[in-house]
C-alpha cells in the first residue's frame, strides 16, 4: 500500500479485463469512462465519481492531488465501469495511507 503527504499527486491506476475461451483475460476497454470515489477513513467521499483517464485498451488512471484538510489514515478507493451493459464495481479497502 502507498503512503502519501498531504498536497501531493496521488495517481490509482486500474485495468478493465473480459474473461477469454481458454481461460485467459484480455484488456477491454469500458462502454464509457469509469468513474472513481475515494472515500477516507471517517467514510467522508473526497473525490466523487470522477471520470478516470483511458491510457491504453483496458488500462485508466486518475491523478489528484491530496488536500491539506484531508483526514491522515487509509483511505477506499471505489471504482465502477459499464461494459458489456453490465455494471461491474471494484472496492479496495486501505487503497492508500495519507500521513
Amino acid at each position: 500500500m502507498s503512503t502519501f503527504n498531504p498536497g501531493e499527486i496521488i495517481t490509482i491506476e486500474a485495468e478493465l479485463k473480459k474473461y477469454t475461451p481458454f481461460g485467459s483475460h484480455a484488456l477491454t476497454d469500458a462502454d464509457s469512462l469509469p468513474t472513481i470515489t475515494i472515500k477516507d477513513k471517517a467514510d467522508d467521499t473526497v473525490v466523487d465519481a470522477a471520470s478516470m483517464v483511458n491510457s491504453a485498451t483496458g488500462k485508466y488512471y486518475y491523478e489528484c492531488v491530496s488536500a491539506t484538510t484531508w483526514i491522515k489514515g487509509e483511505y477506499e478507493v471505489t471504482i465502477i465501469a459499464i461494459y458489456g451493459g453490465k455494471t461491474n464495481t471494484h472496492v479496495k479497502e486501505a487503497a492508500f495511507i495519507l500521513t
